[in-house]
C-alpha cells in the first residue's frame, strides 16, 4: 500500500536516529569496473528500531576525466522513497508532479533531492540543491529526513587513493 502524503509528513516528523558509527559499503556488481558500492542502515526511534524503515546508500566512482563520482542516498518508509539526494546520476531529472512547486515541469541537474508533494510521495519531485560539497548534500539529506545522530559521511575508497586502476584486475 502506498504511503499517503500525511503519512509521509508525519513521517518525516518523527524523531530518528542513526546509530552506526561506520560505513560498510559492499560491492554491488563485482564484474563491472568500477563497481557500485552500497551500505544500507536501519533508524531508530525513540522505541528502538524503527519498522519498514531503513537509509540506503549508493556510490559508484567514475572513471571519465571531468565527470564527478556518482552519489544516491535515500530514506525509505514501508518500502517506499520519501526523500532522495542525487549526486551526478547519468541523466537529470524532470518534474511531472509537484504542481504548484517552483521547479515544476523544469528539468533539473545534479546535485538534487527528491521530497514528498502532495500529488506523489515516492520522490517524484526534485529541486537543485546549493551545497559544494557532498559532506554538505548529505547533511542537507539528513536535516530533510529528520534524521538525527549521523556521522561525517566516508565515501569508499578510489581506485587512485589504493594504487591501482581498475584495468589492473
Amino acid at each position: 500500500m502506498a504511503v499517503s502524503y500525511n503519512e509521509a509528513v508525519n513521517f518525516l516528523a518523527l524523531d530518528k536516529r542513526w546509530r552506526s558509527s561506520e560505513f560498510p559499503w559492499k560491492s554491488k556488481d563485482k564484474n563491472r569496473r568500477p563497481p557500485t558500492f552500497e551500505c544500507k542502515f536501519v533508524l531508530h526511534g525513540p522505541e528502538g528500531v524503527m519498522e519498514d524503515v531503513f537509509v540506503n546508500l549508493r556510490y559508484k566512482e567514475s572513471v571519465l576525466p571531468g565527470v564527478p563520482d556518482t552519489f544516491n542516498a535515500s530514506l525509505f518508509f514501508r518500502l517506499q522513497r520519501i526523500v532522495s539526494l542525487d549526486e551526478n546520476g547519468a541523466r537529470g531529472h524532470t518534474n511531472r508532479v509537484g504542481v504548484g512547486r517552483p521547479y515544476f515541469g523544469m528539468r533539473i541537474g545534479h546535485p538534487h533531492l527528491h521530497q514528498p508533494v502532495q500529488d506523489c510521495t515516492d520522490s517524484g519531485y526534485a529541486e537543485p540543491i546549493n551545497a559544494k560539497t557532498t559532506q554538505e548534500r548529505w547533511e542537507i539529506f539528513l536535516k530533510k529526513s529528520g534524521i538525527s545522530g549521523a556521522p561525517e559521511l566516508e565515501l569508499p575508497v578510489k581506485s587512485a587513493q589504493m594504487g591501482f586502476s581498475y584495468d589492473d584486475l
